[in-house]
Protein backbone atom coordinates (compact mmCIF):
# COMPACT_ATOMS: atom_id res chain seq x y z
CA UNK A 1 0.00 0.00 0.00
CA UNK A 2 2.63 2.45 0.87
CA UNK A 3 4.54 1.78 -2.50
CA UNK A 4 0.95 2.49 -4.47
CA UNK A 5 0.76 6.14 -2.24
CA UNK A 6 5.01 6.66 -3.92
CA UNK A 7 4.11 5.73 -7.24
CA UNK A 8 1.20 7.82 -7.05
CA UNK A 9 3.27 10.94 -5.19
CA UNK A 10 5.51 10.19 -7.88
CA UNK A 11 3.04 10.18 -10.92
CA UNK A 12 2.08 13.54 -9.38
CA UNK A 13 5.11 15.27 -8.70
CA UNK A 14 6.82 14.76 -12.06
CA UNK A 15 3.38 15.40 -14.13
CA UNK A 16 3.58 18.94 -12.21
CA UNK A 17 6.97 18.71 -13.43
CA UNK A 18 5.78 18.86 -17.10
CA UNK A 19 3.49 21.30 -16.33
CA UNK A 20 6.11 24.11 -14.70
CA UNK A 21 8.18 23.23 -17.50
CA UNK A 22 6.26 23.58 -20.22
CA UNK A 23 5.05 26.37 -18.85
CA UNK A 24 8.16 27.84 -18.29
CA UNK A 25 8.99 27.48 -22.61
CA UNK A 26 6.22 29.69 -23.16
CA UNK A 27 7.09 32.45 -20.70
CA UNK A 28 10.43 32.24 -22.25
CA UNK A 29 9.19 31.97 -25.84
CA UNK A 30 6.66 35.06 -25.78
CA UNK A 31 9.86 37.14 -23.57
CA UNK A 32 11.56 36.67 -26.74
CA UNK A 33 9.51 37.50 -29.63
CA UNK A 34 8.82 40.33 -27.46
CA UNK A 35 12.77 41.30 -27.17
CA UNK A 36 13.02 40.91 -30.89
CA UNK A 37 9.96 43.24 -32.02
CA UNK A 38 11.00 45.51 -29.17
CA UNK A 39 13.58 48.00 -31.15
CA UNK A 40 14.30 45.54 -33.24
CA UNK A 41 15.50 43.44 -30.58
CA UNK A 42 18.98 44.57 -30.64
CA UNK A 43 19.57 43.42 -34.22
CA UNK A 44 19.57 46.55 -35.73
CA UNK A 45 16.44 45.91 -37.77
CA UNK A 46 14.05 48.31 -36.34
CA UNK A 47 12.60 51.44 -38.57
CA UNK A 48 15.04 54.64 -38.32
CA UNK A 49 13.17 57.33 -36.96
CA UNK A 50 12.01 60.47 -38.94
CA UNK A 51 12.92 63.49 -36.87
CA UNK A 52 9.95 66.07 -36.39
CA UNK A 53 11.67 68.96 -36.96
CA UNK A 54 12.56 70.54 -40.41
CA UNK A 55 16.20 69.96 -40.86
CA UNK A 56 16.39 73.85 -42.38
CA UNK A 57 15.06 74.93 -38.78
CA UNK A 58 17.30 73.37 -37.13
CA UNK A 59 20.54 74.38 -39.40
CA UNK A 60 19.83 77.87 -38.60
CA UNK A 61 19.41 77.35 -34.72
CA UNK A 62 22.90 76.55 -35.40
CA UNK A 63 23.79 78.94 -38.18
CA UNK A 64 21.81 82.46 -36.78
CA UNK A 65 23.42 82.26 -33.50
CA UNK A 66 26.91 81.71 -35.03
CA UNK A 67 26.26 84.96 -37.26
CA UNK A 68 24.93 87.02 -34.34
CA UNK A 69 28.05 86.15 -31.85
CA UNK A 70 30.52 86.54 -34.86
CA UNK A 71 28.92 90.67 -35.75
CA UNK A 72 28.97 90.88 -31.73
CA UNK A 73 31.64 93.43 -30.15
CA UNK A 74 31.47 91.70 -27.04
CA UNK A 75 31.70 87.82 -28.12
CA UNK A 76 32.35 85.76 -30.33
CA UNK A 77 30.91 82.59 -31.38
CA UNK A 78 33.63 80.58 -29.56
CA UNK A 79 32.94 82.08 -26.29
CA UNK A 80 29.35 81.55 -26.54
CA UNK A 81 30.04 77.61 -26.77
CA UNK A 82 28.87 77.54 -30.39
CA UNK A 83 31.50 75.09 -31.39
CA UNK A 84 30.00 72.24 -29.20
CA UNK A 85 26.55 73.04 -30.08
CA UNK A 86 24.58 70.03 -29.62
CA UNK A 87 23.35 69.57 -33.12
CA UNK A 88 26.86 69.08 -34.54
CA UNK A 89 28.70 65.96 -34.95
CA UNK A 90 31.88 65.04 -33.21
CA UNK A 91 33.32 65.11 -36.75
CA UNK A 92 32.01 69.05 -37.47
CA UNK A 93 33.19 70.09 -33.80
CA UNK A 94 36.43 68.78 -34.78
CA UNK A 95 36.37 70.21 -38.41
CA UNK A 96 35.51 73.83 -36.46
CA UNK A 97 38.37 73.08 -33.85
CA UNK A 98 40.98 72.44 -37.00
CA UNK A 99 40.02 75.82 -38.42
CA UNK A 100 39.65 78.05 -35.96
CA UNK A 101 42.62 79.99 -36.30
CA UNK A 102 41.87 80.02 -40.32
CA UNK A 103 41.32 83.97 -42.13
CA UNK A 104 37.96 82.16 -43.61
CA UNK A 105 35.41 81.46 -41.26
CA UNK A 106 35.05 77.54 -41.20
CA UNK A 107 31.26 77.55 -40.56
CA UNK A 108 30.53 81.02 -42.77
CA UNK A 109 32.48 80.42 -45.05
CA UNK A 110 33.57 84.09 -45.19
CA UNK A 111 36.71 86.42 -44.75
CA UNK A 112 34.30 89.36 -43.97
CA UNK A 113 30.99 88.84 -41.85
CA UNK A 114 27.75 89.00 -44.09
CA UNK A 115 25.16 90.82 -42.98
CA UNK A 116 21.92 87.69 -42.81
CA UNK A 117 22.19 84.34 -44.22
CA UNK A 118 19.84 82.21 -46.21
CA UNK A 119 20.01 79.05 -46.98
CA UNK A 120 18.94 77.03 -50.68
CA UNK A 121 17.94 73.22 -50.23
CA UNK A 122 20.04 70.77 -52.51
CA UNK A 123 18.10 67.95 -51.50
CA UNK A 124 15.63 67.24 -48.55
CA UNK A 125 14.91 63.94 -48.10
CA UNK A 126 13.06 62.06 -44.50
CA UNK A 127 16.78 61.12 -43.33
CA UNK A 128 19.20 63.18 -44.92
CA UNK A 129 19.30 67.26 -46.34
CA UNK A 130 21.70 69.00 -47.68
CA UNK A 131 21.73 72.96 -47.61
CA UNK A 132 23.78 76.07 -49.57
CA UNK A 133 24.54 78.56 -46.97
CA UNK A 134 23.81 82.04 -48.98
CA UNK A 135 25.72 85.03 -47.47
CA UNK A 136 23.57 88.20 -47.75
CA UNK A 137 25.02 91.77 -47.50
CA UNK A 138 29.03 91.09 -47.92
CA UNK A 139 30.98 94.39 -48.31
CA UNK A 140 32.09 92.75 -51.80
CA UNK A 141 30.35 90.14 -53.84
CA UNK A 142 32.09 86.12 -52.85
CA UNK A 143 32.02 83.29 -54.79
CA UNK A 144 32.61 81.28 -51.42
CA UNK A 145 29.56 79.66 -49.43
CA UNK A 146 29.31 76.69 -47.35
CA UNK A 147 27.29 73.30 -48.18
CA UNK A 148 26.18 72.01 -44.68
CA UNK A 149 24.73 68.19 -44.53
CA UNK A 150 22.09 67.09 -41.67
CA UNK A 151 21.37 63.22 -41.27
CA UNK A 152 19.34 62.25 -38.84
CA UNK A 153 20.16 60.16 -35.81
CA UNK A 154 18.17 58.97 -33.25
CA UNK A 155 15.27 61.10 -34.35
CA UNK A 156 16.87 64.27 -34.12
CA UNK A 157 18.73 66.59 -36.91
CA UNK A 158 22.57 66.57 -36.48
CA UNK A 159 24.71 68.60 -38.80
CA UNK A 160 27.47 66.18 -39.79
CA UNK A 161 29.46 67.93 -42.85
CA UNK A 162 30.03 71.77 -43.43
CA UNK A 163 32.44 72.15 -46.47
CA UNK A 164 33.34 75.62 -48.25
CA UNK A 165 32.92 75.63 -51.49
CA UNK A 166 34.45 78.15 -54.22
CA UNK A 167 32.75 78.86 -57.53
CA UNK A 168 32.19 81.21 -59.63
CA UNK A 169 28.35 81.43 -59.51
CA UNK A 170 27.36 84.11 -57.40
CA UNK A 171 25.03 82.96 -54.34
CA UNK A 172 23.62 86.25 -54.28
CA UNK A 173 21.32 85.81 -57.03
CA UNK A 174 20.31 82.23 -55.59
CA UNK A 175 16.70 81.33 -54.05
CA UNK A 176 16.72 79.84 -50.85
CA UNK A 177 13.29 79.01 -50.37
CA UNK A 178 10.45 78.63 -53.80
CA UNK A 179 7.58 76.75 -53.50
CA UNK A 180 3.95 77.05 -55.09
CA UNK A 181 1.06 76.55 -52.77
CA UNK A 182 -1.83 78.31 -51.60
CA UNK A 183 -2.03 81.82 -49.61
CA UNK A 184 -3.44 82.09 -46.45
CA UNK A 185 -3.96 85.04 -43.25
CA UNK A 186 -7.01 83.57 -41.62
CA UNK A 187 -5.14 81.14 -39.96
CA UNK A 188 -5.33 79.23 -36.34
CA UNK A 189 -3.10 79.76 -33.56
CA UNK A 190 -0.05 78.98 -32.54
CA UNK A 191 0.37 80.68 -36.66
CA UNK A 192 -0.03 84.43 -36.36
CA UNK A 193 -2.71 85.95 -38.33
CA UNK A 194 -1.54 88.85 -38.80
CA UNK A 195 0.99 87.73 -41.65
CA UNK A 196 -0.07 86.18 -45.02
CA UNK A 197 1.21 82.64 -44.96
CA UNK A 198 1.93 79.84 -48.12
CA UNK A 199 0.37 76.39 -47.73
CA UNK A 200 2.19 73.83 -49.80
CA UNK A 201 3.79 70.42 -50.47
CA UNK A 202 6.98 69.31 -49.58
CA UNK A 203 8.87 65.86 -50.29
CA UNK A 204 5.27 64.44 -50.76
CA UNK A 205 3.58 65.96 -47.68
CA UNK A 206 0.94 68.30 -47.28
CA UNK A 207 0.15 70.95 -45.30
CA UNK A 208 3.90 72.96 -44.64
CA UNK A 209 3.22 76.47 -43.95
CA UNK A 210 5.07 79.30 -43.63
CA UNK A 211 4.69 82.69 -43.24
CA UNK A 212 5.80 85.37 -45.27
CA UNK A 213 7.41 89.12 -45.50
CA UNK A 214 7.25 91.72 -47.16
CA UNK A 215 8.87 95.05 -48.20
CA UNK A 216 9.08 97.77 -51.16
CA UNK A 217 11.70 95.10 -53.18
CA UNK A 218 9.23 92.03 -53.30
CA UNK A 219 7.90 91.95 -56.91
CA UNK A 220 4.45 90.25 -57.55
CA UNK A 221 3.40 89.16 -60.57
CA UNK A 222 -0.31 88.72 -61.74
CA UNK A 223 -1.70 86.21 -64.03
CA UNK A 224 -1.70 88.65 -66.95
CA UNK A 225 2.46 88.83 -66.52
CA UNK A 226 2.17 92.27 -65.35
CA UNK A 227 5.04 93.27 -62.45
CA UNK A 228 4.39 95.53 -59.97
CA UNK A 229 5.56 96.06 -55.97
CA UNK A 230 3.47 93.63 -53.74
CA UNK A 231 0.34 94.99 -52.32
CA UNK A 232 -0.64 92.82 -49.19
CA UNK A 233 -4.74 94.29 -49.45
CA UNK A 234 -4.89 93.02 -53.01
CA UNK A 235 -4.20 89.32 -51.75
CA UNK A 236 -6.99 86.79 -51.64
CA UNK A 237 -7.49 84.05 -49.44
CA UNK A 238 -6.65 80.14 -51.07
CA UNK A 239 -5.00 82.21 -54.17
CA UNK A 240 -2.29 80.01 -55.86
CA UNK A 241 1.16 81.63 -56.15
CA UNK A 242 4.62 80.48 -56.60
CA UNK A 243 6.78 82.25 -53.96
CA UNK A 244 10.71 83.00 -54.05
CA UNK A 245 12.51 84.38 -51.43
CA UNK A 246 15.18 84.20 -48.50
CA UNK A 247 14.16 81.97 -45.59
CA UNK A 248 14.82 82.47 -42.64
CA UNK A 249 14.25 81.88 -39.60
CA UNK A 250 11.23 83.83 -38.74
CA UNK A 251 9.87 82.78 -42.33
CA UNK A 252 10.01 83.84 -46.18
CA UNK A 253 11.57 87.62 -47.15
CA UNK A 254 9.66 87.51 -50.34
CA UNK A 255 11.56 88.35 -53.26
CA UNK A 256 9.20 87.62 -55.93
CA UNK A 257 5.65 86.13 -55.97
CA UNK A 258 4.05 84.65 -59.11
CA UNK A 259 0.13 84.33 -59.16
Amino acid sequence: MLDGIVSVYLDSFYCMKKVLIIALLIIGIGALVWWMQKDGGGFGSSEPQIPEDEALTILFEFYNPWLDAAQSTSTDPYAEGLAEAPMLSDEVRQYIADHREDDIDPVLCQEALPRQIGARPLYEEDLKAQYMLLSRGLPEQSPRYAVATLDAVDGEWRITSIACQFGEEAPEREFSFMQEGQLLKSVPPPLDSNYWHLVFTQSGVEGHTVPLFFDENSTCINEQGETSVCDESQFQQTARATVKGDMTEAGVEVKEMQF
